[in-house]
């Protein structure tokens, strides 16, 4: 799965093409999460109580790391058509 942030220790992945709802994978330490994109809910996770904070972060870091990318496709797709 490829790796595509590091944020206070915690590791994103995500799978292109993967199966629906989109969702990216969190993990710090031995503690895993499933994500969706849109909502941001949680599932499949197995996380301690104080480490929720820590994921909460990163769950918004990731979120801007996709609308960032959003933005910038959509940008390189409007200098193409000019």
């Amino acid at each position: 799965m490829p790796e595509i942030s590091r944020f206070l220790g915690i590791i994103i992945y995500m799978h292109f093409n993967a199966h629906n709802p989109p969702h990216f994978h969190a993990e710090y330490n031995e503690f895993k999460a499933s994500i969706s994109i849109e909502t941001l809910v949680r599932y499949r996770e197995n996380l301690r109580q104080n480490d929720q904070e820590i994921f909460n972060l990163s769950f918004f870091a990731a979120r801007e790391i996709f609308c960032f990318e959003d933005i910038t496709n959509a940008q390189d797709l409007s200098l193409r058509s000019r």
